[in-house]
């Protein structure tokens, strides 16, 4: 389903055209995305299972309540959030308007139940089923009516083209202590109902800055693109554009599964055998991307001839590495910077920071030349340092198809080249910048540049 999809909006040009509106379609673009993610979780549930089975899933989904969620608006956007009650939980507001507050909608009708709940289990099992309901739909409207801070409007229907009046809702009655209310009613005139079919005028509408105060959690993965192009950057973490997957991204995933399941038990002594390693890449493998089955074959059997290389050199050293997958956080400013040591060492008393890559390089210049280069050993380093209160002695790309291992140590001149680079990417993504930086050689390989309206051909 996800591959028919994808390629229904994106051979028709529908995704394309998105990407070059404003901030309405931008919106649409993260409900695309929020729709691509239930397709994901389905073919991740069945395997194998054809659209007309993702049709009847989702018709389920719908029929239990869970229609497919749009995006939550913008932490600076101005709107009216239009919610459940039970959305609501934990909000507050301005001001609420409660609309609906008629005798059975609220609280609604009692419905028999599917599934009988335990009468030894209820609160209060002396209490009839139908006035369990009412003392439920009660606790409810509280809730509705606490969300407000200023201004609560309660309001219901007269009239709901029904045929008969409308009682106002008891809830209101208890929460006014009356025992009947004085109906204002307001009625609309053929005027006004001719008048909302008038063409409303469109606001300008764009996204505001980030307010000042507010955390903004980055990561390596973040800072990277949006230096490398601010508006990949709205593409992938803003908009969250639906891309299928590449094939480099599968392999390296299931190259990684297998070699921190190694690391893992060698750190706690119980290093696993080959066969195990294998299994695990094998059950990380998935076959979307690859140009052909061909191409799939190859790399697949090269990934497992680069797990064995690694296997046979974590045999043949000792060495146990202190830490494994584990999770790091520091912070510049108001901002926080999140990511994971995939390796941590000690020698001889001395910290080795590394980071296990998939990708080749042919010769040790080269690898040497990655790792001084490398903005994510930055960030171990700093990590590290904010962490520990000292620097490590080395930072290393180990590279797994060819064994080679790119070293480098850490300075200030280098520290404070990413601090920089933390900071820039910081205030042009609290300032909403999105402005696209077209070159030839970043769009070639970008995966955005089928429908992005500033890629150089």
């Amino acid at each position: 389903p996800g591959r028919i999809l994808y390629r229904f909006v994106t051979e028709t040009g529908w995704l394309e055209q998105l990407t070059r509106g404003q901030q309405e379609g931008e919106i649409a673009i993260q409900n695309l995305a929020r729709f691509f993610e239930i397709i994901k979780n389905f073919e991740t549930l069945y395997p194998g299972a054809q659209l007309p089975q993702f049709v009847r899933h989702l018709d389920l989904l719908i029929e239990a309540g869970d229609s497919p969620a749009v995006v939550e608006a913008d932490a600076g956007t101005e709107a009216v959030e239009v919610l459940t009650v039970h959305k609501s939980k934990g909000l507050e507001f301005p001001a609420v308007f409660l609309v609906g507050l008629s005798e059975g909608r609220f609280p609604t009708r009692e419905r028999v139940a599917a599934l009988e709940f335990p009468t030894e289990l209820m609160r209060d099992p002396e209490a009839g089923s139908a006035e369990r309901h009412v003392q439920e739909e009660r606790r409810l409207f509280y809730v509705a009516v606490t969300r407000a801070k200023e201004l609560l409007w309660l309001s219901s229907s007269f009239d709901a083209g029904q045929g008969r009046a409308q009682k106002v809702s008891r809830f209101v009655l208890e929460a006014l202590d009356r025992p009947r209310v004085d109906l204002a009613v307001v009625r609309t005139s053929s005027l006004e109902t001719l008048n909302r079919f008038a063409p409303q005028p469109v606001a300008e509408q764009g996204w505001t800055k980030m307010h000042p105060d507010r955390m903004l959690t980055l990561s390596f993965r973040k800072i990277d693109d949006y230096l490398t192009c601010p508006q990949k950057y709205k593409f992938v973490q803003v908009l969250r554009v639906p891309i299928l997957p590449h094939h480099s991204v599968v392999y390296g995933n299931a190259l990684h599964s297998a070699v921190s399941l190694c690391l893992e038990g060698k750190m706690k002594g119980e290093m696993p055998p080959l066969e195990s390693l294998e299994a695990e890449f094998k059950r990380a493998w998935t076959g979307e991307g690859f140009l052909t089955l061909e191409h799939e074959q190859q790399r697949f059997q090269a990934g497992l001839t680069a797990l064995h290389k690694f296997y046979a050199h974590e045999q043949e050293h000792d060495l146990v590495p202190l830490h494994v997958e584990k999770d790091f956080a520091f912070t510049v400013g108001r901002n926080k910077v999140i990511g994971r040591w995939d390796r941590v060492d000690a020698l001889a008393g001395d910290i080795i920071l590394s980071d296990y890559k998939s990708a080749a390089v042919a010769n040790q210049e080269q690898a040497d030349t990655r790792a001084r280069e490398s903005l994510q050993l930055s960030l171990y380093a700093l990590a590290y340092r904010q962490q520990e209160g000292t620097l490590p002695r080395e930072v290393r790309l180990i590279f797994l198809e060819t064994g080679l291992v790119g070293r480098s140590t850490v300075d200030s001149a280098r520290l404070n080249d990413a601090l920089s680079k933390i900071r820039r990417a910081a205030a042009g993504i609290r300032a909403r910048d999105y402005t696209p930086r077209p070159r030839q050689r970043v769009c070639s390989t970008c995966a955005y540049r089928e429908i992005c309206p500033a890629t150089t051909s």
